[in-house]
């Protein structure tokens, strides 16, 4: 196929039509912002770029692309993450851009994964999941849900850690 064809079938958001969300740190079990800190790069402890509605973005023409329901870029700011919160008959999918993720969960699972590394999750018939960055520098990750063909499937978690010379880079 001609790249003039392939580009054609991509549709290319610009950043800035994406939709910012910066919550209130105690959404998600985190103390108040600190005000200034050297460390951190944006002064919310998280901003996430939204490719659909999600959250508090509603919007009834840009709810999922096909069974792809959320594609989220966030930015988590040092010592801050997603307290534990449940999901249910979803499959998730991480990449991590940059930092250290650290996950943990009902079913017993606690990892942490660095740049380049990957992490999925079946929520199935439900499971709790904390998602952290507990280094001193920013965490940033895509996160994808996709709808499965089928429900109430049994939760399961797995990682695929990259090699440590794609962590050096961070």
């Amino acid at each position: 196929m001609a790249a003039a064809a392939r580009r054609n079938m991509l549709k290319v958001i610009p950043n800035s039509k994406l939709y910012v969300s910066e919550p209130d740190p105690r959404w998600f079990g985190n103390p108040g912002n600190p005000g200034f800190d050297p460390a951190w790069t944006c002064e919310n402890w998280l901003k996430s770029r939204f490719h659909f509605s999600f959250a508090e973005y509603h919007s009834n023409q840009n709810s999922s692309f096909g069974v792809m329901r959320v594609m989220n870029d966030d930015l988590v700011q040092p010592k801050r993450g997603f307290g534990t919160h449940p999901h249910r008959n979803m499959e998730i999918a991480t990449y991590i851009v940059n930092g250290k993720l650290t996950h943990e969960d009902s079913m017993g699972n606690s990892q942490s994964l660095g740049r380049g590394s990957i992490q999925f999750m079946t929520a199935g018939s439900g499971l709790e999941h904390s998602e952290a960055n507990h280094t001193d520098k920013p965490l940033r990750f895509i996160q994808t849900w996709i709808v499965p063909s089928s429900t109430g499937l049994t939760p399961n978690y797995g990682g695929v850690d990259a090699p440590e010379s794609n962590q050096e880079k961070n």
